[in-house]
């Protein structure tokens, strides 16, 4: 989905190992994290939400918009969350923590803090 909507990178230049393709990433973070299936599909809203409000937008990294959008997924949906320290954990350290943040702040700007996701989001 991230790579067809926003037309991303399937891995990171500078990366070219089985590790840094998106699949591979984004089955270690749900794996790493355990979260709830809602979780996922309140990401993929985010996704579509986002390329609603820019039909052009495109990402360099798919990586980046994955974890962001899955990590605010997670802290609107979770009462007990991961701190952004351990999201860069969870990024595999493809990021830094100062970038987590930034990337976190970047989404629920474009986002305009319309990050909640009703049951009828997910039909």
């Amino acid at each position: 989905v991230i790579t067809h909507l926003f037309a991303c990178l399937e891995y990171p230049p500078a990366i070219t190992h089985s590790q840094g393709k998106i699949p591979i990433f984004i089955a270690y973070a749900l794996h790493r994290t355990k979260l709830h299936a809602s979780v996922t599909f309140a990401s993929l809203v985010l996704f579509q939400r986002l390329k609603a409000r820019f039909p052009m937008a495109w990402g360099s990294l798919g990586h980046r918009l994955f974890i962001s959008a899955f990590m605010i997924a997670s802290k609107v949906i979770c009462d007990d969350t991961y701190s952004n320290k351990s999201w860069s954990i969870v990024a595999q350290g493809m990021f830094t923590l100062r970038e987590i943040n930034q990337m976190e702040r970047e989404m629920c700007n474009y986002l305009d803090w319309e990050l909640t996701v009703d049951k009828i989001g997910f039909v």
